[in-house]
């Protein structure tokens, strides 16, 4: 199963095999979980 996450309005693209990429992928979200909320996209980005 692929997994691709690259539209504009998500915090952080990822891109990956399920099957071979998970470990990587879920490090991926726990790196940017711990960053600064002020680091992200403006949440109000593609609600107009």
């Amino acid at each position: 199963m692929s997994l691709r996450s690259d539209h504009y309005t998500n915090y952080i693209n990822l891109e990956g095999e399920l099957s071979m990429d998970k470990q990587h992928l879920l490090q991926e979200i726990d790196d940017v979980l711990k960053l600064d909320e002020s680091t992200f996209r403006l949440f109000f980005i593609g609600n107009h």
